[in-house]
């Protein structure tokens, strides 16, 4: 989580984003300067979790308009949807990653070549941020819980992690770190793993010296 109650923080957040109306909406539509700084700066969360974070309750305005959109820079109605090849760069477990989105549907002003940075962009572009990773989708995380039986509760539990944590990464509004998606491979590949790892019940002395020795690993 970003640490929002930092005051210089907050206050280069809010330069940055000073192009949103938050009167009694999130406007979604950031300039590519905005958006690049807040990619940096706040490394894997979504711009839609931002915006929950910052406002709760809140939704893109234009969500539900049909094109053409009015240009905040230009003011001219051209905004429409194009299909673009968008080079990106996005902050993950300390550090800073370029990659490329061969095939990003986002609105631009015909006009004059602004781009609207709405949730669905930005989700587009997350998931482009996972596969260049090569981290679980949302999608293998929840069948690999189906196929060892477990809910979001239990295996949260088991590996130590907030339930909340765990939603975060299925509803693709976080993306889990590269740690923890070894973690969750290993634990839905090995069944002893599984048997091993049992939260706040399992044994205390596994990968301990005095384990290791009892089991029969000890060196001469």
């Amino acid at each position: 989580m970003p640490p929002l109650t930092d005051p210089d923080r907050l206050a280069a957040y809010g330069d940055a984003l000073q192009n949103w109306n938050v009167t009694d909406y999130i406007q979604f539509d950031l300039t590519e300067q905005a958006f690049r700084w807040v990619r940096r700066e706040f490394g894997n969360i979504s711009l839609k979790e931002n915006g929950r974070l910052m406002h709760e309750s809140k939704r893109p305005v234009g969500a539900d308009r049909p094109f053409p959109w009015r240009c905040r820079k230009c003011g001219k109605s051209q905004v429409q949807m194009a299909t673009i090849r968008y080079d990106a760069e996005a902050r993950h477990d300390g550090r800073l990653y370029a990659f490329t989105v061969p095939d990003l549907a986002i609105p631009i002003c015909r006009a004059c070549g602004e781009k609207v940075f709405t949730e669905k962009v930005d989700d587009q572009i997350n998931s482009a941020l996972r596969s260049h990773l090569r981290l679980l989708t949302p999608a293998e995380i929840r069948a690999a819980l189906e196929r060892i039986g477990m809910t979001q509760k239990v295996i949260a539990d088991r590996l130590g992690i907030a339930e909340a944590t765990l939603s975060r990464w299925l509803t693709e509004t976080q993306i889990q770190s590269r740690a923890m998606d070894n973690l969750l491979r290993v634990y839905f590949a090995f069944p002893d793993v599984r048997s091993a790892l049992l939260g706040q019940e399992q044994d205390p002395r596994i990968g301990t010296k005095v384990e290791l020795e009892s089991a029969g690993f000890a060196r001469p």
